[in-house]
């Protein structure tokens, strides 16, 4: 198991920043890791995200939405059944004027020992996403 964690605190209440989060079709505008989004934040939905972890080639991957909380809390799970499971989760949590939001994976599975390269870079994509997505709520 390998776990990724990054939070950041943007200047904005979390209604905004689940605004932006939520909005997967204008992904491809301001997001540096998840290159394009279709789907909707809702229960039981499947997602299709075409993710490009900084220094990897772009891979479509088609999650399930396992929580949508608006405001609150995204978690959905990508899966290649043994071999790979990944247990994505953005939380919002309000933070004076503004939100914290982590974002968190739970990666299982029998691949993850040979994944410690897309891994690292994965979790470097996350930053990258925070701090793009920072931009476009704060404006």
């Amino acid at each position: 198991m390998r776990i990724l964690d990054t939070t950041i605190t943007i200047g904005a209440p979390p209604d905004a920043v689940w605004a932006v989060l939520t909005d997967f079709a204008r992904y491809e505008e301001w997001n540096p890791f998840i290159r394009r989004g279709e789907g909707e934040a809702v229960n039981g939905s499947t997602l299709t995200l075409d993710i490009e972890p900084p220094g990897e080639l772009r891979r479509t991957h088609r999650p399930v939405v396992l929580a949508a909380e608006p405001g609150r809390r995204l978690v959905w799970l990508g899966r290649i059944p043994v071999l790979l499971a990944g247990r994505h989760e953005f939380v919002l949590e309000p933070d004076g004027a503004g939100t914290r939001l982590r974002q968190r994976e739970e990666m299982r599975g029998l691949l993850v020992p040979f994944l410690r390269r897309v891994l690292d870079h994965t979790e470097d994509g996350f930053v990258a996403m925070n701090h793009a997505l920072k931009r476009r709520v704060e404006g």
